[in-house]
């Protein structure tokens, strides 16, 4: 037998057989593994900390894995799904509030009001001062049970306090001054009340008209003749949320007049016709909202007896919507010769024609944003004769603002026959209030010459608070001079101008009470010394 001999590359394909056979084996071995450690985690609950080394992955997870609750307040830093880090801090802040009523007395004030019908030695105490009590209520918030926020959220006040009330004469303290005609105005403030005062023949003849401290101020005017107040009072508690007010009479030449009740109700706006024998009105109604009411801008004319009971009344103007800002309410002003009634509104000036109501408009403008519950509405004033009108007009920007933010409001005056329209007085400021004076009477001013009073803004960019200087001016608008204050003194708030029967004097209200300035002589005297004083008005 032969044997076929063995090829030299037998060897060499043993070694590589074998050298595949270790590496299968060396894959089948288990790998080696690293140890890692866990994260380590500072956990602080209530200033307390605790140390964990743990595998959760969440913050929440951790609080879940440690037993620790959050509260429905509590603050977590970092948040609850924040992944978990070696080393991180995690704080747990407990939080709490709690409610706490604290009970204050309120103490009572002390008012004094100065009488010129006392006399100065007579001074007493008409009513006793009381405390109040108020329970104020507060949130408190703790955290990890230390106070660190204390908020208010109401109060309440329980029993209300009670000035004490000490009347003061003041009878000797300046010279009586002579009036012409029948002065009135108002006298007190929000908290006691409002009451009406006239005086006649001397400001040293003040009389009280009303006594109980109901006039809510919305109308407050005399009669042609002087003889009789035209006023609104405020109604009771039980009827405030169904009726704004009422509407009044009384007789000014008799002593403690009973007051006549007309029968008309939630009155914004109402005045005497200038020959006496009836009376314009205007309504709104009582309002949730701000600013408490919602004008109904119309306009009612009602005829009185001799007796001044109202006997029948006619609608001259529908109510309506009144333009921009009409839940304000639009204001009227009857011409002498009551053929006419003047009407404003927030964006517009015009006439009625008394007779059918027909309405022409004389200007319109934008009206001005207050970014406030109130609402500016210009208040016009008729010449003498009836031919025109005199009034604050709101202008347009001159510095760029938008038309209702336009701070520059001037004087017009207009033809009420639409043909002729000057402004008079640049930027006089939105309280200006031209007044126009009756025809003027007597051998040192010229017979049938009036005038046009105004204020005029110490800064009339900023007219809703500025303080302003008097001034008259012809009623076309030549000889302008100022007659109040002097040079660098204070000026009035808001001027409130009445001007006498004849034409000859002025009187304003200023710091608090009334004084009269006498154009012929240019003299000023002061009618009142009472304090809280406003609201002049000026008849025969």
């Amino acid at each position: 037998m032969k044997f076929q001999a063995l090829t030299p590359y037998f060897p060499l394909k043993l070694i590589l057989l074998g050298l595949i056979g270790l590496l299968v084996l060396a894959g089948c071995q288990t790998p080696v593994q690293k140890t890692v450690a866990p994260p380590r985690v500072k956990l602080i609950v209530e200033g307390q900390e605790r140390h964990f080394e743990t595998r959760v992955e969440t913050v929440g997870q951790l609080l879940a894995e440690a037993q620790v609750t959050l509260g429905e307040l509590d603050r977590i830093e970092p948040a609850e799904y924040t992944a978990i880090t070696d080393g991180m801090e995690i704080v747990l802040v407990r939080v709490r509030h709690e409610m706490l009523t604290e009970e204050r007395v309120i103490p009572y004030e002390k008012q004094i009001v100065y009488d010129t019908s006392v006399l100065p030695e007579e001074g007493r105490i008409i009513q006793a001062g009381q405390n109040g009590l108020e329970q104020l209520i507060y949130r408190i918030v703790y955290e990890d049970g230390v106070e660190v926020e204390r908020i208010q959220v109401r109060r309440v006040t329980v029993q209300a306090s009670q000035p004490e009330t000490v009347l003061v004469g003041v009878r000797d303290t300046f010279t009586p001054t002579p009036i012409t005609g029948t002065l009135a105005y108002l006298a007190g403030n929000q908290e006691m009340g409002y009451n009406g005062w006239v005086m006649r023949g001397s400001s040293g003849s003040q009389r009280r008209l009303t006594f109980d401290g109901a006039l809510d101020t919305r109308v407050f005017t005399l009669s042609p003749d002087g003889a009789h107040l035209l006023y609104t009072r405020r109604t009771s508690e039980t009827v405030a949320n169904e009726q704004l007010n009422s509407l009044w009479l009384l007789d000014t030449t008799v002593a403690k007049a009973e007051p006549v009740d007309l029968g008309l109700a939630d009155v914004l706006w109402a005045d005497w016709a200038p020959d006496g024998a009836s009376i314009a009105y205007s309504t709104g109604q009582v309002a949730v909202a701000a600013p408490g009411w919602q004008a109904n801008n119309d306009l009612w004319v009602v005829e009185l007896n001799s007796r001044l009971q109202p006997v029948r009344q006619r609608q001259i103007v529908r109510a309506e919507a009144g333009g921009a800002y009409g839940w304000w309410g639009t204001h009227y002003a009857w011409s002498p010769n009551g053929r006419t009634l003047a009407y404003a509104q927030a964006d517009s000036i015009g006439l009625i024609r008394l007779r059918d109501g027909q309405r022409t408009e004389l200007r319109r403008f934008a009206p001005f944003r207050t970014y406030s519950q109130w609402v500016w509405v210009p208040a016009p004033s008729w010449s003498p004769d009836s031919r025109f009108l005199a009034s604050v007009i709101h202008g347009p920007s001159m510095t760029g603002e938008s038309s209702e933010d336009s701070s520059v409001f001037d004087v017009w005056v207009f033809d009420t026959e639409g043909t002729l329209a000057v402004k008079q007085v640049n930027q006089a400021g939105m309280w200006a209030t031209p007044t126009w004076s009756p025809a003027q009477a007597g051998s040192e001013i010229e017979t049938n010459r009036s005038w046009i009073a105004f204020g005029r803004a110490k800064s009339p960019y900023e007219s809703a608070t500025s303080a302003y200087d008097l001034y008259v001016m012809d009623r076309d608008g030549s000889n302008q001079r100022r007659i109040y204050p002097s040079e660098g003194d204070q000026g009035l708030q808001a001027p409130q101008l009445a001007w006498s029967p004849t034409g000859q004097q002025l009187v304003m209200a200023h710091q608090n009470d009334l004084f009269m300035i006498d154009l012929a002589r240019d003299l000023i005297r002061r009618l009142t010394v009472d304090g809280n004083v406003q609201f002049p008005v000026w008849a025969h």
